[in-house]
This record gives C-alpha cells, structure tokens and sequence, in this order.
C-alpha cells in the first residue's frame, strides 16, 4: 500500500508540472517557412492527386480530394498559426465525417491526409501551454464520430487515439529539448562574454548571448542577438 506523504509528494508534483505548462509562452520568433515545408507540399500534390483517381471503393471522390488539396495550405502556417490550423483542420475533417453519418454514406478520405498529424505536432512544439491543452481536444470529435463506423474496429479507434497521444508527447519532447539547447548556448555566451577587455556588460545568463564577431572596434559591443528555435 502506497505511503499518504509519497502520494501527496506525487500530486504536488504533477499538479506542478502541469501548472508550469499551462503557463509556458509560445515559442518565440518560429521560423515561418522554410524550403522543406515547400518541398512536402510539392511531393503531396500528386501523392493526393493520384490516390484520388486512382483509390478504389471510394464514395465521395472528388469531395475526398478537394478536402485534402484544402487542407494541404495549412501545413505552410503550422509554426507560426498552430492553434488555427489544427483547428481549422480536424473542424474540416469532423464536418465530413458528420455528414457521412447523416447521410449514411462512407465519407472516408484518402489516407494522404495523414499528414494532418503535422499540425497537430505543431500546436505542441510550438504553441503555449494553454493552446496545447486546447489543441489536445481537437481531434475528439473526429475520434468519436469515427466509432460509429461499422468497419472500424475498437482496437483501431483505440490505436489511433493513442498514436495521437504519442505525437503529442513527442511535440513536448523536442520542444523542451530545444529550449535546453537554447539555454545552454545563451549560458556559453554570456558567460564568454563577460571575460573580454572593454566590456562592461553585465548580464544575465538567460536569453541572449553574444558572440566575438559581434564587438566593435574601440571595446563597444553589438546588441546581443537571441538564439533561434531549430526546426522542425
């Protein structure tokens, strides 16, 4: 049997770590675009295109490839936007999946659309806190209508629901380790720093850092610059 006080220290614990994540700010200044964001979109156009002429058994075929040539633009603001997209995304998806219901039709899409799990990553790497634990129930509506398919089983459901969740966790992950990255090179430079002849900067190793090419001649020193998050 447990001890009361370890079970005490646990939830203060995690009672803890979720309140510091509910407060974490959005990660600042997220690169917006970079070449490979083009680059999967240009190699998902014919992948959607050809699944879509080319998929047997599929009901609503020209529905199923405007849906995923629409959500396809979104992969292109998932940094900067991610809340939206994802939003935007699955409300896309729950609308089809509702309609299918009503009308008794099999409203399944092409499994291209996958890459939607892109977005849902993103509001986890590069969200706040608080747009995480929003974007955590996105997909629940999706999910749950899914149930009602006949042809999908439990185990399937369950599997994805948890592949979500393993996404999610990996989203965090990267995200803490990049901000341990980023503090760990601010520490090098600040502490760098403090040691030339001329500077009588003092500052705390926190935020920025400054590099040697980056003082002027005559001992003054150029503004500190911030370390960028890395991609993905």
């Amino acid at each position: 049997m447990p001890r009361p006080g370890r079970s005490r220290k646990v939830n203060l614990v995690l009672r803890d770590a979720l309140r510091s994540f509910l407060t974490e700010p959005r990660v600042p200044d997220p690169p917006a675009r970079v070449w490979w964001d083009w680059a999967l979109v240009a190699v998902l156009l014919p992948v959607i295109l050809m699944e879509g002429v080319l998929a047997e058994d599929l009901a609503w075929r020209p529905l199923s490839i405007a849906v995923a040539f629409a959500l396809l633009p979104l992969l292109l603001w998932r940094r900067t936007h991610p809340l939206r997209t994802v939003v935007a995304a699955f409300g896309l998806l729950t609308v089809v999946d509702l309609a299918s219901l009503v009308l008794g039709e099999d409203g399944r899409g092409l499994d291209a659309t996958i890459f939607v799990v892109l977005l849902f990553y993103a509001v986890f790497r590069w969200g706040s806190g608080r747009h995480a634990v929003v974007g955590l129930a996105v997909p629940v509506p999706a999910v749950l209508l899914t149930g009602f398919d006949d042809d999908v089983a439990a185990s399937t459901l369950v599997a994805g629901a948890l592949f979500l969740l393993l996404v999610a966790a990996v989203g965090i992950s990267v995200r803490y380790a990049d901000k341990a990255r980023r503090r760990g090179m601010d520490q090098i430079g600040c502490s760098s720093g403090s040691s030339w002849p001329g500077s009588s900067t003092t500052r705390s190793p926190t935020t920025y850092r400054r590099s040697p090419s980056a003082l002027r001649p005559g001992g003054s020193s150029a503004p500190p610059t911030r370390m960028p998050p890395s991609t993905p």
